[in-house]
C-alpha cells in the first residue's frame, strides 16, 4: 500500500479553511515526494490559532487559495491512501473546503496514526494525551522538529505509520477508513 500523508492548519474555529498544508509521498515504505505550502484562506484568523501555528493573515496574502492547493492535493495523492494524525479532523477540514468552494466531489480512503495507535500499543499509558502527535513521535523515536507546523507534523506522521508498521506487521486495510464530501441529501418533507 502507498500512503499520501497529510497536515493542515486553520485560521479559525470553523474548520472551513486552511491556512497551510504539509504533504508527503510514501511509496513502498520510501519517501517519495513532499510538498509545502502556505494558503490563502480569504477568511479572517483568530488570534487563538495564531498562537498555535504562528501564521499571520500577512504571511497568507500571496499565498494560493483552496481550489489551487486542491488540484496539488489531488495529483500528488494519486491513487494513494492519505494518512494523517488525528485524520477525522484534517480530513473534515478537507471536506468543508471543498464544499465550501463547489468543487468536484471526492471520496476518501485514509488511515489515523492516532486510531492505529490506540489499538496497537496497548502497553502504551491511557492518559490524556498520550497519543498526541508530539508524544507518539518521542515514543516510537520520530522526528517532530516544531509541532504544529504542517510540514514537520506531516513528517512526523509519516514516521509514526512507517514505525507502527515496522514494529507491528499489521495489515492497514483493518483499519482503513472512508468519508466523502459529498453531502447528504435533505429528507423531503410531504
Amino acid at each position: 500500500m502507498n500512503y499520501f500523508v497529510i497536515d493542515v492548519e486553520t485560521p479559525n474555529q470553523y474548520n472551513d479553511s486552511i491556512c497551510a498544508v504539509g504533504m508527503q509521498t510514501i511509496d513502498d515504505g520510501i519517501v517519495t515526494n513532499e510538498y509545502y505550502s502556505l494558503v490563502n484562506p480569504e477568511t479572517f484568523f483568530l488570534p487563538f490559532n495564531i498562537s498555535i501555528h504562528g501564521i499571520t493573515e500577512d504571511m497568507v496574502r500571496f499565498s494560493p487559495s483552496f481550489p489551487k492547493i486542491w488540484s496539488i492535493i489531488k495529483e500528488m495523492a494519486g491513487d494513494r491512501v492519505f494518512v494523517a494524525h488525528n485524520a477525522p479532523f484534517d480530513i473534515n477540514v478537507l471536506i468543508k473546503c471543498i464544499n465550501k468552494y463547489s468543487l468536484e466531489p471526492y471520496e476518501f480512503h485514509y488511515l489515523d496514526t492516532v486510531r492505529i495507535g490506540r489499538s496497537l500499543c496497548k502497553d502504551w499509558p491511557r492518559h490524556c494525551g498520550a497519543f498526541r502527535l508530539p508524544n507518539m513521535s518521542l515514543r516510537l523515536g520520530v522526528e517532530l522538529d516544531h509541532h504544529h507546523n504542517a510540514m514537520s507534523d506531516t513528517r512526523a506522521c509519516g514516521g509514526i505509520l512507517m514505525k507502527l508498521l515496522s514494529i507491528y506487521k499489521f495489515n492497514p486495510e483493518d483499519f482503513l477508513s472512508h468519508s466523502s464530501s459529498v453531502k447528504p441529501e435533505a429528507p423531503v418533507l410531504l
